[in-house]
Formats: structure tokens, C-alpha cells, sequence
């Protein structure tokens, strides 16, 4: 059977290629991506910050829908819409490894589960004490999604930091006590040392910077975003302060059990997450440059960019 993917070739260079698909197993299901997301991950690779093996198939925030299942597949039938991974027109997965939805899906760009698999994980790992004083730096697609997680919390406030006015109008619309432009005329001295608990979501080194001037003595800094570069602390203010400093990775719900994903997928469904108003570009896979280009660069009004497989 023909398909399609996108493959890792260099920096700045991705391409889709034609290629064969096994013959289905009696325990597999084969599914066809509608929509799949485009993550710091990948827009790293294409702009060469990080590496892969040329002709490495990439992708992993996908949703599809069946359409085969092998004779012996019983839990999942055709048309169920459910979670897929890479940049490919089709997958095949095992039963065991479907996550699917209980509803009909009306827009697939709006429902890419991983990411919120990531925020349910660091929320777990956040252990925030009824009252606390929050800070979030970073609102981006992944900070607000923390934001909307954050915002039943019993919290006394969070406030959020960015640099671009749109992204602060979302975290006021998701339930920001306060938005903080950090780019103009920014003075720090009002929020230093005033919060329990910093999530660092901007993955820079003036965020961290900004971290640990904020946050108050014995107070708790989570590292969220994925630096892909190394990065300057301050050790001896870390010491002085008595800081908890926490790296809520996804590998620790692997390691701790926890199914994630079926997680996400109830509270995409019930609405507790909503990607309606995150989800701010689209591009048909054959664009693949044009929307890695504006992923990497994220101009104004720009949140998160999502691949259409209409191949």
C-alpha cells in the first residue's frame, strides 16, 4: 500500500516522499492522519538547532481516523477517530496502543492530544498548595494550555509574563489575575520575590533570569519548556533562597504509569481544554515549508501552527 510521510533530511529541509506500508496484522489498526501539530520539537530540527538521522520520519501530535482494523482488533472499529503520531498519511498501530475518542470529531486541528498530555503531566508534578501566589513566564501554546489548566485552581493569583500583546489577551481571556508586557519599559522591582511558585514556558534564558528573581524564598520553580540550548543559573541565589526547582518532563508519566493521554482526551472532549482559539494556522502537509518558516519565526497573533494530511 502507497503512503506518504515527511522526512528529516537537513536544516531547513524537510521533504514528503512516497513509500510502501506493510500489509495489516490481524492485531493492528491502520490510520489515516487528518491533523497533526507542529512542536518546538520539529521546528528545532528544521532550523538546526537539533538533529536527526537523514530520512527520519518526524511528527508525534497526530489525530486520524480508522480505517482498516485487523480481524482480530475488537475494542476499536472504522471511523473511530483517535490518536496517531508521525507525519504520515497512514499508521499502523496495535490495538493496545489506540487512544481514542468517544465523540465524533468536527475539526481534527482542534483536538492534538499530546501537548495536552504534556500539561496534564506537569500539573500532577506541580504539587500547588491551595493559596499559592503563581507566576507563569511564557505565553505561548504550551503556557496557556498550563494556564487553562491552571485556572479552577484555588490559587490567591497568576500572573503571566510575555513579550507579544496578543498571546497576553489570551491568558486574560484563560484567567490571569494580571498580564505583564516584559518587553517595554518593564520595571521588575514590583514582583520580586512575590510568588510561591514560577512555571518557567518561554525556554529562554532571560525567562529563567526572571525566574529567579520573582520568586519568593522557599519557593518552587518549574522548568516546563525544553531549552534546546545551554543555559546561565544562579546557584548561589538558588542557595540563599532555598529554592525547589522541578523539571516536570514528560518521561516522568511514562515512568510513573500514569495514562496520560486517555486523560486528555476526556478533557478535550468535555472542553476543560479547548484548543479553539490556540489553534491560530493552518497549512495543507504540501506547505510543509511555509508552515515550518512561521512556526519557527511566530510573529504576532501566531500560537500554534497545525499540518492538514489532505495528500
Amino acid at each position: 500500500m502507497r503512503n506518504f510521510s515527511v522526512f528529516y533530511i537537513e536544516k531547513g529541509r524537510f521533504e514528503i516522499k512516497e513509500h510502501e506500508i506493510e500489509k495489516l496484522k490481524e492485531d493492528e489498526v491502520l490510520v489515516k492522519c487528518l491533523a497533526n501539530g507542529v512542536c518546538m520539537w520539529e521546528a528545532s530540527l528544521y532550523a538546526g538547532i537539533e538533529k536527526l538521522p537523514k530520512n527520519s520520519i518526524i511528527g508525534h501530535e497526530g489525530i486520524g481516523i480508522v480505517v482498516e482494523k485487523g480481524k482480530n482488533v475488537k475494542k476499536v472499529k472504522k471511523d473511530d477517530y483517535v490518536v496517531c503520531y508521525k507525519w504520515s498519511l497512514y499508521q499502523k498501530l496495535k490495538e493496545d496502543e489506540i487512544k481514542k475518542f468517544s465523540i465524533k470529531i468536527d475539526d481534527p486541528s482542534k483536538y492534538i492530544v499530546e501537548p495536552v498530555a504534556c500539561v496534564i503531566n506537569a500539573l500532577q508534578f506541580y504539587e500547588i498548595i491551595p493559596g499559592d501566589k503563581l507566576a507563569l513566564i511564557g505565553a505561548g501554546f504550551m503556557g496557556l494550555l498550563n494556564l487553562q489548566g491552571l485556572s479552577g485552581y484555588p490559587i490567591e493569583e497568576i500572573a503571566v509574563f510575555d513579550v507579544k500583546d496578543y498571546n497576553l489577551k489570551l491568558a486574560n481571556e484563560f484567567g490571569a489575575t494580571e498580564i505583564i508586557n516584559v518587553k517595554d519599559k518593564f520595571e521588575i522591582e514590583k514582583f520580586k520575590n512575590r510568588f510561591d511558585f514560577v512555571i518557567e514556558c518561554a525556554g529562554s534564558q532571560k525567562a529563567i533570569n526572571l525566574a529567579e528573581e520573582i520568586v519568593n524564598k522557599c519557593g518552587k520553580i518549574a522548568f516546563f519548556s525544553w531549552h534546546h540550548e545551554k543555559r546561565i543559573i544562579n546557584p548561589s541565589l538558588w542557595h540563599t533562597k532555598g529554592l525547589i526547582v522541578l523539571n516536570p518532563s514528560p518521561v516522568i508519566g511514562i515512568k510513573r504509569n500514569i495514562d496520560n493521554f486517555d486523560r486528555a482526551i476526556k478533557l478535550l472532549e468535555n472542553k476543560k481544554f479547548n484548543l479553539e482559539k490556540l489553534v491560530t494556522h493552518r497549512f495543507s502537509v504540501n506547505e510543509i515549508d511555509n508552515a515550518m518558516k512561521l512556526a519557527i519565526e511566530k510573529p504576532e497573533g501566531c500560537i500554534k501552527v497545525i499540518l492538514i494530511f489532505d495528500i
